[in-house]
């Protein structure tokens, strides 16, 4: 029998492999696997040499490189080891990679063509544990690699749950997001974010968006059919149109937690149409309705933004028609995202000043949202509310809401049944409450309430003398009647008992650490613990939107 030593070494290696079970290598069990070598090589002497061999073989088939940050030094050293390994090397796995200085795709391009001309016999390629880079060096390395080791078996990369709009003032064809959503969908089904999406407010309030998705029904459906795992989505890239509601609806996205809703005043509804035209019998822009419909596919929403630019309230502008966000909308959203935290339907500013209101939202709306139980934070643009309602969505909330809660809602109009809504509802509220004999349940729990006056028209000095002589007397009263609660009216150019305009009226409970501090708070003149006056031109400000924080 020929010794096992004089037979060429690929055979030698082979019958070494099936003259002994050996233990499967999991982790750093290397005792067990040592051991089993070790008895094999105690049968003969004459094989002492091939198990070390064999073993040396199976130590340099793979190798893993944890490097924190990649510097030129380490990525000297990282091809000296790859060189030592290279005519063995089969597995090569990169736990963690990250740069002091990002570098250029080139020197990344350069970099892994080098080092991969070092390992002839790569076969596995992992970059799983590459989750902290941009996605754009990821296929460079790829294609660095492949290029070189065109008989690459496996590639190994980390799922995919985040995309990026491409940033080019890009209008999207039907062919295109074809091609992105197959590409998506095969690669990454887990996807969970598609972030890029830019919006930006003109200086007349108009909201502009320059990316435009001109795809067709068909392509949408398709879309919301391959993502059900879907974390944030940003509406304003696609179409604002009916049909597309529907769509959006037919597929629930049990993993949507914030949902943006916004209508670009960028949007050129006749050129998409002639590009797209199978689209031309759709209900699009201001005649698009039934918004309410998408949300019958978020049960477990938390955020919702619905943003109502300057023209699209002012009806001069085809892109929305506000009131699809009314009273049908608020019921829908109690009803279908119970665990909503979160809510704006605003303009950009929310009291940028003389903004239509939303005559379709009524006390009903507020009674509704006043029903969700994790409802904690609201901002609202001018509606059709009265103190009723203001006072629902304070008292009726139920018993297991016991976070903190703040309220924004602007209230007025330039003219109109609701003009001076602002006015009547402040008199109002604070009547209810000096004449309330017992505790309102919203005092005893920590809540802030801030009215915005949408209207900027300025006021009468003479009517403003016996409202203001009013005003004193119901805020002593019910500072008397309710000691706990703290109050902050906002004058507009207060003197000789009159002003021009109240601007706001912020309501804190003892135990809110919520503050509606103002640029007002900080300038202006303080007549007393309550009262507050700016000089100057009636200015609104956009403080709500950094109340909300999604």
């Amino acid at each position: 029998m020929a010794s096992l030593t004089t037979l060429p070494l690929a055979l030698a290696l082979k019958i070494l492999g099936l003259s002994m079970p050996l233990p499967p290598r999991r982790g750093g069990d290397e005792n067990e696997y040592m051991e089993a070598l070790c008895q094999v090589r105690l049968v003969s002497w004459d094989w002492h040499r091939l198990t070390t061999e064999f073993f040396s073989r199976e130590e340099l088939k793979s190798m893993s490189v944890d490097v924190t940050f990649i510097s030129r030094k380490k990525t000297l050293e990282l091809g000296r080891q790859v060189t030592l390994r290279s005519a063995y090397l089969r597995e090569f796995t990169t736990l963690s990679l990250s740069w002091l200085r990002l570098p250029s795709p080139d020197q990344v391009r350069a970099e892994w063509t080098t080092l991969s001309s070092h390992m002839p016999k790569l076969r596995q390629l992992d970059l799983m544990e590459i989750t902290n880079v941009p996605s754009l060096y990821l296929g460079i390395i790829t294609d660095a690699v492949s290029a070189q080791r065109p008989a690459l078996e496996g590639l190994h990369l980390a799922p995919v749950h985040e995309s990026t709009i491409p940033q080019d003032r890009t209008i999207v064809q039907v062919s295109l997001l074809v091609s992105l959503n197959a590409s998506l969908s095969n690669w990454a089904p887990n996807l969970e974010k598609l972030t890029g999406i830019r919006t930006e407010v003109d200086y007349d309030g108009s909201m502009l968006c320059e990316d435009e998705w001109f795809i067709d029904l068909a392509t949408w459906d398709l879309f919301c059919q391959s993502y059900p795992r879907l974390v944030t989505f940003h509406w304003v890239v696609a179409p604002f149109a009916t049909e597309f509601f529907e769509a959006f609806a037919k597929y629930p996205k049990p993993h949507l937690v914030v949902l943006s809703l916004e209508a670009s005043d960028h949007w050129n509804w006749e050129r998409y149409h002639q590009q797209v035209p199978c689209t031309q019998t759709l209900h699009t822009g201001q005649a698009a309705t039934n918004a309410h419909l998408v949300l019958k596919a978020c049960p477990r929403l938390e955020g919702l933004i619905v943003t109502i630019s300057r023209y699209q309230e002012c009806r001069v502008h085809p892109a929305c028609n506000q009131e699809i966000f009314g009273d049908t909308f608020c019921v829908a959203l109690a009803r279908d995202c119970p665990r909503l935290e979160r809510l704006m339907i605003s303009n950009p500013f929310l009291n940028m000043g003389g903004a239509w209101a939303i005559v379709t939202l009524t006390d009903h709306a507020l009674r509704a949202l006043a029903t969700m139980e994790h409802l904690t934070k609201v901002a609202l643009k001018a509606s059709n509310v009265s103190v009723d309602g203001v006072l629902a969505l304070l008292n009726d909330t139920p018993a297991s809401l016991t976070q903190e809660r703040s309220y924004t809602l602007a209230l007025g109009a330039q003219s109109g049944p609701v003009a001076m809504a602002f006015y009547e509802i402040l008199m109002a509220l604070l009547t209810k409450l000096a004449e309330s004999d017992t505790s309102m349940p919203f005092v005893s729990h920590p809540v802030m309430l801030l009215l915005l006056n949408n209207r900027t028209m300025l006021l009468d000095l003479a009517w403003s003398r016996p409202y203001w002589q009013h005003l004193q007397q119901l805020v002593r009263l019910v500072k008397l009647r309710h000691p706990s609660l703290r109050l902050r009216i906002g004058l507009q150019n207060y003197t000789n008992k009159s002003f021009e305009a109240i601007l706001d009226c912020t309501l804190t409970t003892a135990t809110a650490t919520s503050t509606a501090y103002t640029e007002l708070c900080a300038h202006g003149e303080w007549l007393d613990d309550v009262f507050v006056s700016a000089r100057g031109p009636l200015v609104t400000e956009p403080l709500p939107l950094r109340m909300i924080q999604f």
